[in-house]
């Protein structure tokens, strides 16, 4: 048997998959690596949703051997402010939150 390997993800397809599955909040788990810690303070969840549902992928997609996910940057101006989130959907149709950052 041969090597299985990852698909390369297009941004519009990343993107497409990202609002598809933030349609539901069942399937985002939301885990914070920020450094700086305040973000509690400045982005709510429901920002961090809309971002996801609305938003725009702002990197290309890359697979992460490791983790065995698609890891990207999605973005949106909401609520007066620049939201950046880090995220990752695995092959099961997961979505992760790794990182806010504004």
């Amino acid at each position: 048997m041969g090597e299985i390997k990852a698909f390369k993800m297009t941004r519009e397809r990343f993107e497409k998959l990202v609002n598809r599955l933030a349609a539901d909040s069942s399937n985002i788990t939301f885990i914070n690596n920020c450094t700086d810690g305040d973000w509690e303070r400045a982005v709510n969840y429901r920002q961090m949703l809309v971002c996801l549902q609305k938003g725009t992928v702002l990197s290309d997609p890359r697979w992460d051997e490791e983790s065995q996910t698609h890891i990207g940057n999605m973005g949106r101006f909401h609520a007066g402010q620049d939201i950046a989130l880090e995220i990752a959907v695995e092959k099961e149709q997961h979505l992760y939150v790794i990182n806010v950052c504004q």
